[in-house]
This record gives structure tokens, C-alpha cells and sequence, in this order.
């Protein structure tokens, strides 16, 4: 039998660090999850604090 080369056979261990980035980790999908309902909440807030658009009675 002839000698295999020592070429990795599985390259896709090779770089560890390229599936990481694809799937986020425990505390970035954390953040994520929080930060929407508070992009909900300042949304709601926002629109409280916009003045009403319609005339009140006895106004300018």
C-alpha cells in the first residue's frame, strides 16, 4: 500500500473559528432578545411624547 499524504482529510475542523461567528452565542442572543422589547417600549414612549397633531379647543 502506497503512503497517504499528510494532507488533513477533514479540512473542516481546520478552522475552528468560522462557525462561531455564525451562530451567536448564549449572551449575544441574550442581548438580542432583550434589546427588542426595549425598541418596543421607546417606540411606545415616543409616540406618548409627541405632541397631538390634532387642535385642541380654545388652543392657538
Amino acid at each position: 500500500m502506497a503512503a497517504a499524504p499528510e494532507a488533513p482529510t477533514r479540512p473542516a475542523e481546520a478552522p475552528t473559528e468560522a462557525p462561531a461567528p455564525a451562530s451567536p452565542t448564549p449572551g449575544e442572543r441574550g442581548k438580542e432578545s432583550e434589546s427588542e422589547p426595549d425598541i418596543d417600549e421607546q417606540i411606545k414612549r415616543i409616540i406618548r411624547e409627541m405632541p397631538d397633531p390634532t387642535p385642541q379647543p380654545g388652543g392657538q
